[in-house]
């Protein structure tokens, strides 16, 4: 049996749960524009909630965008990792999109560009390993993790085997999370 870091068998675990859960078609990451510039005054730089918040605006715009037939209402099903961006003091999104029909990946480049900076949305390829690559950020200092809706309809057994397997493992992400959290909203972490 081969062991692995502790943090490698965190990224591991989490990506081969996500790989079972749904056919991932992008691979995105969502950056917020700099705050410094000039042709937006006023802007100022983008913290958890407001993080958060874009986040649900481009899940409600695609769902929007996918729900062409009233008759048949869609959704698209996603996760998403936070990273916190020390050395812009921002945080950044990482995301596996699945579910999205004929939508054309440019045109949500285009649309988080116009609504927030920067935006990466590739094809996803599973042996370019981007849901292992999600897992990296569950081990780092501040660890945020989002489902979309249809996310947690997939499979509860599923989410109570991985939670059981962190409870096993003698993590302590919660409790680390919300502490972090509190800091960072009340301005103490940047």
């Amino acid at each position: 049996m081969i062991t692995l870091p502790r943090g490698r068998e965190i990224c591991q675990t989490f990506g081969d749960w996500l790989s079972a859960l749904a056919s991932w078609q992008w691979f995105a990451t969502f950056t917020f524009r700099d705050p410094k510039n000039p042709r937006l005054p006023g802007w100022s730089q983008v913290g958890w909630k407001a993080a958060h918040n874009a986040l649900q605006k481009w899940a409600a715009a695609i769902d929007f965008h996918l729900t062409c037939d009233l008759s048949r209402p869609a959704a698209a099903t996603w996760v998403a990792v936070m990273e916190y961006q020390h050395w812009r003091g921002v945080p950044h999104w990482h995301l596996l999109v699945a579910g999205i029909g004929q939508q054309r990946r440019l045109d949500w480049v285009d649309w988080w560009y116009r609504e927030f900076g920067i935006a990466r949305v590739l094809p996803y390829l599973k042996e370019l390993g981007a849901r292992y690559y999600l897992g990296k950020y569950l081990t780092k200092e501040v660890a945020d993790i989002q489902f979309s809706q249809t996310f947690t309809n997939l499979t509860k057994n599923s989410a109570q085997n991985s939670i059981l397997l962190c409870q096993n493992s003698d993590m302590k992400l919660k409790s680390e999370y919300d502490a972090r959290s509190a800091e960072w909203s009340s301005g103490k972490i940047r």
